[in-house]
């Protein structure tokens, strides 16, 4: 992107929000009608915790994210609020007509993988077409 290099871009929706915003009249975006709802795994290593005194931050972290409050936070930088009424909120950020599925609806990571990314998947045929 700042090379100026390629046609096409594939990002994370926030981060696609974030290019938007800062380089508004570069770029078009083009959300797809259909995608994957991609949620990272949230954890507290106690192992790393206990080292660096952070037990306690990371438990109320988790604790709130997911609370009304966290969740506008965390719209507020592009990334997509799981409770509906706060998403509804923020529809002028969020295209809320998008069909998200979950992983399972795919048949699984190993599915989406072999079908999307091995050799010869429809990454490969949009790459060479």
């Amino acid at each position: 992107m700042e090379n100026g290099q390629g046609d096409v871009l594939l990002l994370w929706e926030n981060e696609a929000l974030y290019l938007m915003e800062h380089y508004p009249e570069r770029f078009d975006l083009i959300v797809p009608s259909m995608s994957i709802l991609a949620e990272p795994s949230v954890a507290v290593v106690t192992g790393i915790t206990e080292k660096d005194s952070t037990t306690q931050v990371s438990n109320d972290y988790l604790r709130n994210l997911y609370t009304e409050e966290s969740q506008r936070l965390l719209a507020n930088y592009g990334f997509r609020p799981r409770n509906e009424q706060i998403l509804r909120e923020f529809s002028n950020k969020f295209d809320t007509s998008i069909q998200l599925g979950i992983v399972d609806d795919f048949g699984g990571w190993k599915a989406i993988y072999t079908k999307f990314f091995k050799d010869g998947g429809v990454f490969d045929e949009i790459y060479s077409s």
